[in-house]
């Protein structure tokens, strides 16, 4: 049985448990654990005969980090880097990331546990269901437009989905469609317009209610208008609320290391390294590259931002 990393991610994004302590889901999660295994062990045995296969290599890597068997992953990882194009390497280092910080658990799928099925989609970015405590018909209602609406961009009809969240909206404010529109607008490339109902979304909702993957999804949304001090003080805001957390502390490291702010690359990447050595990893010869090429009076790039 042979999976792609694709197949693979897909399989366990939509089928861990969230945290669950049921029997059934113990069971569950045992069962996948094995089908893991094996893919594992296919992974492997293909390996022996194509030992260079970067595919097979990147799957090797993603399983074990999937098993927690983080030494095989960040050796696996390390051996292929440099082999790896931008996009290849950043999607597996996302992937990675997901697991590392336990967010992949937050991608998982799962009806609310206060009544409100629809707190699924909502579960990566809000810490609350935007929509508890609303009348059943309010409920309806606003769920009938963001599944219309993502139903049509699902199907390609991105302006239609567009058109009907933004019809929606102006007919009731509300978070959950300034957020919905937002993520929708992000998706199909217009930054500036995705920034702004992202950020009326964290107006709304407060600033202590989203999680991590909302701050990093904002920031990439002001990284794709080029605005990297928006972006580095979204996610310096998002790291007052979660301290140290790796996922934002890579996404600024990213900004750092593609604006070539030396002396904040290598400062950012030694707060990763104090917290996380295996996110570390992803940074560590470019960190220690950086390191040397600092001139030894100090005199470095720092940005303003």
């Amino acid at each position: 049985m042979k999976w792609s990393l694709a197949i693979l991610s897909i399989f366990l994004f939509s089928s861990f448990p969230h945290l669950g302590f049921s029997q059934e889901s113990l069971e569950k999660s045992r069962a996948q654990e094995e089908i893991l295994r094996g893919y594992l062990q296919d992974t492997q045995a293909a390996l022996e005969s194509h030992p260079e296969d970067l595919k097979l290599l990147m799957d090797f890597t993603a399983g074990n980090a999937f098993l927690g068997q983080w030494d095989e992953a960040v050796a696996t990882y390390r051996s292929i880097r440099n082999r790896l194009e931008q996009v290849e390497r950043e999607k597996l280092e996302g992937l990675l990331l997901y697991v590392r910080t336990g967010l992949i658990q937050n991608l998982t799928i799962l009806p609310d546990p206060k009544g409100g099925g629809e707190y699924s989609f909502f579960a990566p970015y809000l810490l609350e269901n935007p929509l508890e405590g609303s009348p059943e018909e309010v409920r309806d209602r606003k769920m009938e437009n963001l599944s219309q609406g993502w139903e049509l961009y699902r199907q390609g009809r991105y302006l239609e989905g567009r058109e009907v969240l933004e019809g929606a909206l102006s007919l009731e404010e509300s978070s959950i469609g300034h957020f919905s529109l937002g993520l929708l607008i992000h998706q199909t490339g217009d930054p500036l317009e995705a920034i702004f109902h992202l950020e009326e979304c964290l107006r709304l909702v407060g600033r202590d209610k989203v999680t991590a993957v909302f701050y990093a999804t904002l920031a990439h949304a002001y990284i794709n208008s080029y605005n990297f001090g928006g972006a580095v003080k979204t996610l310096r805001e998002g790291l007052e609320i979660y301290p140290d957390h790796p996922f934002l502390l890579y996404s600024l490291s990213n900004i750092y290391r593609n604006t070539g702010s030396t002396e904040n690359f290598v400062s950012t990447c030694e707060e990763i390294k104090a917290k996380d050595p295996v996110v570390f990893a992803f940074f560590e010869e470019e960190c220690e590259k950086a390191k040397a090429s600092q001139p030894i009076t100090g005199d470095t790039h720092r940005s303003t931002f």
